[in-house]
């Protein structure tokens, strides 16, 4: 077992034996959507119409439309119309990121808001109890945010389905990992499609606009800052993967490029955060180093000794196969498409790294940010 696995399944386990306390405390807060859209046509009515399904009825619902090519306009002044009395539709003038239209709603709405705003990506159907276990996380004045329990639909050619079963497997089957980083407050990341921020973080501490992945960027900050991060498996809801190998090459790099952005934006400033940095980064920065090293050793591993190299894929097939059967045996059937997405993935963060490593000694950073005007029309 890895080092990183044996931390977080350490803290998953203190979790379980240590629960988070429940409080009547939570009942009272009150919520606000914000669902950021771009080119979402096809999902947006769902995705609209479940928030106004859930067992706790939202405060309101703010739809901002990030300049759509298609139908997503059109679609959003029909749910406006329908849900008029607790629903703003917001338009940007063109492309602004999902960080601006957030932190202008927060600004410009305050005193409408809820006590909680959480973010519902266009594409994300929360199942129908998914706010009513998300507050519960709020069990604390000093936890920020709670993030949810997202899982994929896949779709698209055999590829594209195989990247996203790999993506599943890794969200299934290492949900501890996620439990373990929120019970010591170390999460590397909260999941941007679905989590709660209290409203007053979002106001003292508007959401980055400097990397690829403000998610990330926004987690880092928290931690810093001092607050807790949260973590609710029951809130659980579904989301539509990205459709083909370019699609899913452009994601992944986009993930990559941000964490390392995100890595040199705060640099020092993570010291601030010793938990995140000690048990979740430096651990993972490590092994990442010694993955690609033994990535890299295989053509001298296999000339010294096939079988060696043989035992070492064993071991690590193995390893997937025991974690894999132990928490959901259906699920070995991933395990190809599991590869794939790793080898994908290890691509993807060594390009990056270079490519933003490049930026930074060139002072390009000024290519990471999100440049934005306020263009915005309200209805």
């Amino acid at each position: 077992m890895s080092l990183t696995l044996g931390i977080d399944f350490a803290s998953f386990v203190y979790r379980r034996l240590n629960p988070i306390p429940k409080t009547e405390q939570t009942k009272q807060l009150s919520v606000s959507v914000i669902v950021p859209a771009h080119n979402e046509e096809k999902h947006i009515e769902d995705v609209v119409e479940a928030i106004f399904a859930q067992t706790i009825q939202p405060k309101n619902v703010f739809l901002v439309d990030d300049n759509s090519t298609d139908k997503t306009m059109e679609k959003c002044r029909e749910l406006y119309n329908r849900h008029d009395t607790t629903t703003y539709y917001l338009r940007n003038k063109r492309n602004l990121g999902k960080a601006f239209g957030i932190n202008y709603i927060v600004k410009k709405y305050y005193n409408e808001l809820g006590d909680i705003v959480y973010i519902n990506d266009g594409d994300l159907i929360a199942d129908r109890d998914f706010l009513e276990n998300l507050v519960k996380g709020f069990y604390d004045e000093n936890v920020a945010a709670v993030t949810g329990f997202p899982t994929l639909i896949a779709s698209g050619s055999l590829i594209s389905r195989a990247m996203t079963y790999g993506k599943e497997w890794q969200i299934r089957i290492l949900s501890f990992r996620k439990v373990g980083q929120a019970a010591r407050n170390a999460m590397y990341v909260l999941c941007g499609a679905c989590t709660g921020y209290r409203k007053d973080v979002l106001f003292s501490h508007p959401i980055p606009i400097r990397t690829q992945t403000e998610d990330l960027d926004y987690t880092w900050v928290l931690l810093e800052k001092g607050y807790k991060l949260g973590f609710q498996e029951k809130a659980t809801c579904v989301s539509y993967d990205v459709t083909g190998l370019k699609n899913h090459w452009k994601q992944t790099r986009r993930w990559h490029r941000g964490a390392w952005q995100a890595m040199y934006s705060h640099a020092g400033a993570l010291s601030e955060a010793k938990s995140l940095l000690y048990t979740t980064l430096i651990p993972f920065w490590a092994e990442a180093s010694l993955f690609t090293a033994k990535v890299a050793a295989i053509p001298l591993i296999y000339s010294y000794s096939p079988y060696l190299l043989g035992g070492l894929i064993a071991a690590d097939i193995a390893v997937n196969i025991g974690i894999t059967v132990a928490k959901k045996p259906a699920y070995v059937k991933y395990l190809p498409a599991v590869l794939l997405y790793t080898g994908t993935c290890l691509v993807s963060y060594l390009i990056s790294g270079i490519q933003i490593s490049y930026e930074k000694l060139t002072h390009q950073e000024y290519k990471w940010n999100n440049t934005w005007n306020k263009n915005v029309t309200t209805t």
